[in-house]
């Protein structure tokens, strides 16, 4: 196979992966699209001052994202269509914790 031969076929391939990424990605800026995704994700209160930045749902994942009142503040809440991924989580928060309660014991 030739070296054009070979740019070709990975280049067609790069562009068919990057075409099927983008089908899974639906993103949205739309504060009331934010909510939606938010009030399915959890029920909960929107802190005083925050607003909805965007929303998103790709590979599994749904993300609804809101911007404080003051500049770093950000509240993500973020739910996986995957069991694995909770059980990641615990065992992740678990070690992570461990450290700070032993030495409080």
């Amino acid at each position: 196979m030739n070296l054009l031969k070979k740019i070709l076929l990975i280049s067609s391939t790069a562009i068919l992966l990057a075409s099927l990424f983008a089908c899974t990605l639906a993103a949205t800026d739309d504060p009331q699209h934010t909510d939606e995704a938010a009030a399915a994700i959890a029920d909960f209160d929107l802190p005083a001052g925050y607003s909805a930045e965007f929303s998103t749902s790709m590979l599994g994942y749904s993300v609804a994202a809101y911007k404080g009142p003051n500049g770093p503040s950000h509240l993500y809440l973020i739910q996986s269509e995957k069991e694995s991924d909770g059980d990641e989580l615990t065992k992740s928060r678990s070690l992570c914790l461990a450290p700070a309660i032993q030495t409080l014991a």
